[in-house]
């Protein structure tokens, strides 16, 4: 926690500096950051605010960063650990990249099957965030089986627990790119979240 809170004020400090130093009659500063660029806008005052930018910032940092590094380190790590599989991967990406200096656009990197089933299983086993998604409904009685919630009721899901569920996903713990390939899956990807709040990353 204590780093959590060393790595907030830091953020919290920058962005303070950015505001504190920004004059939009001036040209753009050598090392020009994403606040340069909000504060720059044509967006509101109050979307521009202290307390605004170093949120964002912050989840910049903790969702666009941190999840997708991690999600790579557990990649890295099952592959290492699965010969087989790292073997598998490397033969499908030949297939489309016989060149290692040859970029090849992504339209056609996301149709290959078994590196999008490595990308999903990754982000399964790496489950994003352990935080529970909290969301209210303050106006309407919430139904669910023969549960009602009234209006004001804090409802709440984990991405770790469903992505370790027994009954999605046999041998949770076990790093299976081909559940990914049955087509009679039920699995689904719960690292994102769901409703209108979900993750902006899905995108």
């Amino acid at each position: 926690m204590a780093v959590m809170q060393n790595w907030e004020r830091k953020n919290q400090k920058l962005v303070r500096e950015i505001i504190d130093t920004f004059n939009p009659t001036q040209k753009t500063p050598a090392n020009p950051s994403i606040f340069h660029e909000l504060l720059a806008s044509n967006l509101p005052p109050h979307e521009k605010s202290y307390e605004r930018l170093w949120q964002e910032g912050a989840a910049l940092m903790g969702a666009a960063i941190e999840t997708t590094s991690n999600t790579l380190n557990v990649a890295l790590f099952h592959l290492s650990q699965n010969p087989e599989k790292l073997t598998l991967l490397k033969q499908e990406l030949e297939q489309i990249m016989p060149y290692q200096n040859e970029l090849v656009p992504w339209a056609k990197i996301e149709t290959l099957p078994y590196l999008t089933a490595v990308i999903k299983e990754s982000l399964r086993l790496a489950h994003g965030t352990s935080l529970r998604f909290i969301r209210v409904a303050p106006l309407q009685t919430l139904q669910y089986k023969h549960y009602s919630l009234p209006p004001g009721t804090a409802v709440s899901m984990s991405a770790m627990l469903l992505c370790e569920n027994v009954a999605l996903f046999p041998n949770p713990k076990t790093c299976c790119p081909e559940r990914w390939l049955e087509k009679n899956t039920n699995a689904d990807l719960f690292v994102f979240g769901r409703g209108t709040r979900m993750c902006a990353g899905m995108k």
